[in-house]
């Protein structure tokens, strides 16, 4: 079952990929659908794994033609929707809301913007999540099971050299390997702080067509926070730049993120399994 969506997830992913790249009636829009509907990448975490950053990446890149369509509250609720499936979508979730209160005029227009899409948010979620709800751990569970996981990222190759550190200074036995893994927690977290304060800045600055800001942004972001701020570098977290880019594939820089994300998931669906 989980394949079979995930596979309908990625025939979304190149269709909705088409119909943002032909909305912006530059270049060719069927380039970027038939590298997402061919990728290796995509067809083996999709339906051949079926890993849900594939629907999630679905409701976002059909919340980004939404918006390009001047239905921003449709765009913001799909967007919305993909915080749900994985939260890392939050970071384009951010963007969105930057790109779209930089739009209004007056700051009385971008206040009352904001009361309303942090209202709808509560209501998404409490909607979503209220047949489930078991207290905070039912948000935080899948955190606290994604911090465990060290593969292929800094994080993996840091946590040893802190640990010896700490060893050498722990006051007592066993606080070592605690105190690396709270070193490198706090290390990632002001990385990631830094990070989106830059593409949030940029996005508020920046002239020009909103949208290709927010999927710049978000390329950026997400390359960035899979290389350098995670704990383990999985082949399908690629899916997620690769997504966007694949819709903006007539931009040179986006067929850079497009190329960057696709080598780097291939070398890692070759490493992932292997103890490095």
């Amino acid at each position: 079952m989980f394949k079979v969506l995930a596979a309908l997830a990625h025939l979304a992913m190149a269709i909705l990929a088409y119909k943002l790249a032909r909305g912006w009636q530059v270049g060719e829009p069927l380039a970027g659908a038939l590298l997402l509907g061919v990728c290796p990448l995509l067809l083996l975490e999709g339906a051949g794994n079926g890993h849900n950053d594939l629907v999630m990446m679905a409701l976002a890149l059909g919340g980004l033609l939404a918006f390009q369509r001047k239905r921003p509250w449709l765009g913001y609720v799909l967007l919305l929707l993909s915080v749900m499936v994985k939260y890392v979508s939050a970071l384009l979730v951010l963007f969105y809301l930057a790109a779209w209160l930089r739009e209004q005029e007056g700051h009385r227009a971008r206040l009352r913007l904001l009361g309303l899409a942090v209202a709808l948010g509560l209501v998404v979620f409490v909607a979503g999540y209220g047949p489930f709800w078991e207290g905070p751990a039912t948000f935080l569970a899948g955190l606290g099971e994604e911090s465990t996981h060290f593969l292929l990222s800094p994080a993996a190759y840091l946590r040893d050299p802190l640990e010896r550190i700490w060893s050498a200074m722990a006051p007592a036995p066993g606080q070592a390997r605690q105190l690396a893994l709270v070193t490198l927690n706090a290390l990632q977290k002001v990385g990631l702080l830094l990070l989106l304060f830059f593409c949030l800045r940029w996005v508020w600055r920046s002239p020009g067509d909103s949208l290709p800001r927010i999927t710049a942004a978000w390329g950026v972001a997400a390359l960035v926070y899979i290389g350098l701020l995670h704990n383990a570098i999985f082949p399908w977290y690629w899916t997620w730049p690769l997504a966007t880019a694949g819709a903006e594939w007539f931009r040179p820089v986006q067929r850079r993120v497009a190329l960057v994300s696709g080598s780097l998931g291939t070398l890692a669906v070759l490493l992932y399994g292997i103890p490095l």
